[in-house]
């Protein structure tokens, strides 16, 4: 799994075919989204998920709040 900050926003991608890529960002997900995190998916659109699905690969992270 590869962990990437661009800004603010927190970027996770995994191999699908890998157990425990798919574990662990499973685990980076749930970590996140409990600490107030919006998780999405970008398909020329970002698209809000609410449960972790394995197989899309790449998910971007951001802040609920962000500003000052």
């Amino acid at each position: 799994m590869k962990v990437t900050n661009k800004g603010t926003i927190i970027v996770i991608e995994w191999n699908i075919n890998s157990t425990d890529d798919v574990k662990e960002a499973k685990e980076y997900f749930n970590s996140l989204t409990r600490q107030g995190w919006i998780a999405v998916v970008e398909n020329g659109k970002l698209h809000r998920l609410l449960e972790f699905k394995k197989d899309v690969g790449k998910i971007l992270f951001i802040p609920l709040v962000e500003g000052g």
